[in-house]
């Protein structure tokens, strides 16, 4: 179970009570119900941010389980039946099997865990919004970026950095980016202009929408991940005169977390992480809270026994 930012807004206001936080679970089956065909006892599997949904409106009938209006998440969350769900710190959990994802052997738990929410938010609208041939600018090189540089690279796809630090160039160029640009380079942005397909924005904090979709080709989409505090400014022109678009993703529906950890075990997607003993989980969770914590690390993990996992 990991130390990921999403958890550490665990105590704020309107929050329910007993709390158990943790969104990226690798554990091992110890029991399923009745009509479960899709895992048996003793396989391992993985639980992201989202543990059921309602299986019955149309976006669960179009796979697309996300933006289920009565989505169930891994902790804080009402359940189906009313019930708060508890998640990954508990030693067990129980989950529809929908959600409980097959971990490819060739990926460690340690590994496989980060990619449960980190890996799947960028894969997801990398393989929902791209296309063939697509030249692809991933912002911010952190715990979502570096993944994300990683997936459009196996994927096939030339790849462009882009962070406010010139420093992360050589880590960026690391992890696959054929290219790099630092957005506080006004000249290099500028000759930039027009010359991405597709850009995967990794960051949180505020920054100019303008000067970004300023990078996009006619009809290019600029795709948020990130949640800043500040609303954005947009002039209207940046999308009109290249038609482009602004467009965002949430997490990742089971079936593109199967597609994803195909993909990572094939072509040796992995995050870069750090394992901490399970006694220093409040030093991991601070470092997080605290930043700055290493720019490409998903996150601290807690190195837990695997989670006992049941699937109904």
């Amino acid at each position: 179970q990991l130390a990921c930012p999403l958890d550490l807004g665990c105590h704020s206001v309107g929050d329910t009570y007993p709390l158990v936080p943790g969104h990226e679970i690798i554990g091992i089956v110890e029991a399923v119900g009745s009509k479960v065909t899709k895992h048996k006892v003793g396989d391992r599997v993985g639980v992201g941010a989202q543990r059921d949904s309602c299986h019955s409106c149309a976006d669960c009938a179009d796979h697309d389980e996300t933006m289920c209006s009565r989505a169930v998440y891994t902790y804080n969350s009402p359940d189906l039946e009313g019930h708060n769900t508890y998640g990954g710190y508990a030693t067990g959990i129980r989950v529809n099997e929908d959600f409980a994802i097959a971990v490819p052997e060739a990926i460690g738990s340690a590994e496989a865990a980060p990619l449960l929410c980190a890996g799947v938010t960028v894969f997801a609208p990398l393989q929902r919004y791209r296309r063939s041939g697509d030249k692809i600018g991933v912002v911010g090189i952190g715990g979502l970026g570096h993944l994300a540089i990683q997936f459009a690279k196996a994927l096939g796809h030339e790849v462009i950095a882009i962070s406010t630090t010139a420093d992360k160039e050589a880590e960026a160029r690391s992890f696959g980016a054929t290219g790099f640009l630092c957005s506080k380079d006004a000249e290099a942005m500028k000759k930039a202009a027009r010359s991405l397909d597709f850009i995967v924005c990794a960051a949180s904090g505020h920054f100019p929408l303008d000067m970004y979709m300023s990078l996009l080709r006619k009809d290019g989409r600029f795709c948020l991940l990130g949640i800043p505090e500040q609303p954005f400014q947009l002039h209207a022109g940046s999308v009109i005169f290249n038609r482009a678009c602004v467009c965002g993703s949430l997490i990742g529906n089971p079936d593109e977390l199967i597609a994803m950890m195909k993909v990572a075990a094939e072509h040796n997607v992995r995050p870069k992480i750090e394992t901490l003993p399970l006694a220093e989980v409040n030093t991991a969770v601070n470092r997080v809270r605290s930043g700055p914590y290493p720019a490409t690390a998903a996150s601290s993990l807690f190195k837990l026994p695997l989670v006992r996992c049941q699937c109904i």
